[in-house]
């Protein structure tokens, strides 16, 4: 049996993740608050002021709770044959497959959160049933040209993100078709699109002033759907915020090198029902960095 480890990203936070582990790494811990000025145990655990819902505060939180679930997980089980995240949990993935160490890490998570976080124009859509092309027939129907797409999660599970206005007007038209099921993700603006270039190039200023390795494990990017090749980590993350997070040929890549097994490595199950209901050979349409993909 082969296995792959899978890092969830912003959507998955909930309050009380992380309470199982962050007793077993008191000294991560410690560096963590140190770095971000705060607990993030009480972050995580107790979140008493509502901060996880916004962007600067949810990344680095899932990042930090992500690794320490790695790191416990790696006790107990032999290494898996590959690594991917889901867009920010691919930092995660990162430092797993040893690209950066837990602070350094964590510091660039931290600089792509407040990068990402006055971004905060715009919105995503899940939307869930009708196939892609299905999907783009409303969209054009309806004229709506500011909706990219963000994430190719399932064949039938596609993530859109545009101007509020924009996503309201498909959200109604779907639901009121009865056309879909749709959900409003818990994100802090249209990620994954053209409306974070200027995110992406304050990121791509930030990201200089650190290090990269290759990852020393075969690590699955989710902005590509291929694995990492030597050299590639730094233009991958630097583009990665307007690129739409390509989760369903991630899948099928790992399902064509023999994966039988995914398990979510962070908070919730979503990715392990993305695997579970994933249909091996359902490739996602081919398309371009923040653009709305038409065939």
């Amino acid at each position: 049996m082969s296995r792959a480890w899978l890092f969830p990203g912003q959507g998955t936070q909930r309050r009380g993740m992380g309470a199982q582990v962050f007793d077993l790494f008191p000294g991560l811990v410690a560096k963590a608050d140190r770095i971000l000025g705060y607990s993030i145990r009480e972050l995580c655990v107790e979140d008493p002021d509502e901060r996880l819902s916004t962007t600067e505060y949810c990344q680095p939180a899932l990042y930090v709770v992500n690794a320490l679930m790695f790191l416990e997980r790696r006790r107990r089980e032999p290494w898996p044959a590959f690594l991917a995240g889901h867009s920010l949990g691919e930092f995660s993935a990162l430092f797993a497959a040893g690209c950066f160490d837990f602070e350094t890490g964590l510091r660039i998570v931290l600089c792509r959160a407040r990068c990402m976080a006055p971004a905060g124009n715009g919105s995503m859509l899940a939307v869930i049933g009708p196939d892609l092309e299905q999907l783009l027939g409303v969209i054009d129907e309806l004229g709506l040209t500011g909706l990219d797409v963000a994430n190719y999660n399932l064949p039938t599970q596609t993530v859109l993100a545009g101007p509020d206005a924009s996503i309201a007007a498909l959200d109604a038209v779907l639901v009121e078709r009865e056309l879909a099921r749709t959900v409003h993700l818990h994100v802090g603006g249209a990620f994954h699109s053209r409306y974070a270039e200027q995110a992406a190039a304050r990121f791509r200023d930030m990201l200089r002033e650190f290090e990269l390795a290759d990852p020393k494990w075969p690590t699955v990017s989710s902005a590509t759907g291929h694995i990492y090749r030597p050299g590639t980590v730094r233009e991958v993350l630097e583009t990665q915020i307007v690129r739409p997070v390509r989760w369903v040929d991630t899948m099928q890549f790992l399902h064509d090198r023999g994966v039988t097994e995914a398990v979510q490595i962070g908070p919730g199950r979503v990715l392990d029902g993305l695997w579970e209901r994933f249909e091996p050979g359902a490739g996602a349409l081919p398309g371009h960095p923040g653009k709305l993909v038409t065939q």
